[in-house]
């Protein structure tokens, strides 16, 4: 709802339908929302970005549950805030155990 209400129009105070259909999807939400997170990030990010999100992903197609530790120890430090830039916007999230 967040999105929703910035992408209204400010004179009127309404929120485009283009909007609202999307909120009806939840899928095309959070894929909005993401290409919005993503997009917005210099080109040395997206690339980490990519790795990060590769990284998570097993060769069945599953997620893997990493330990942000793990992930910097892989892709360097410059990790750590960018997965914390993606946990902060609901992108990923963490486990019981602390694995994302």
């Amino acid at each position: 709802m967040r999105e929703a209400w910035r992408e209204r129009d400010p004179e009127t105070r309404t929120i485009p339908r283009a909007v609202t259909d999307a909120l009806s999807d939840p899928s095309r939400a959070l894929a909005t929302h993401a290409d919005r997170v993503i997009d917005a990030f210099d080109k040395p990010r997206l690339e980490l970005t990519r790795r990060l999100l590769l990284r998570l992903v097993t060769q069945e197609r599953r997620l893997a549950q990493v330990a942000a530790e793990e992930l910097a120890e892989e892709l360097g430090l410059q990790a750590l805030p960018l997965l914390d830039r993606l946990l902060e916007e609901g992108l990923l999230q963490r486990d019981e155990s602390d694995l994302v």
